[in-house]
């Protein structure tokens, strides 16, 4: 019996884990996507003015 009333909120837990390790993840990639583009377009504008 106390198997079957843990099974649902192990999974729920599990669930909500799942959650907010890919909300983090998402901020992460965002965060390094946005640090990428930056710099490539710092380096282009650089370059540019150096042309």
């Amino acid at each position: 019996m106390n198997s079957k009333l843990t099974g649902p909120k192990v999974l729920n837990c599990d669930r909500l884990t799942m959650r907010l390790t890919m909300r983090l993840t998402m901020r992460l990639t965002m965060r390094l996507t946005m640090r990428l583009t930056m710099r490539l377009t710092m380096n282009a504008r650089l370059r540019v003015q150096r042309r």
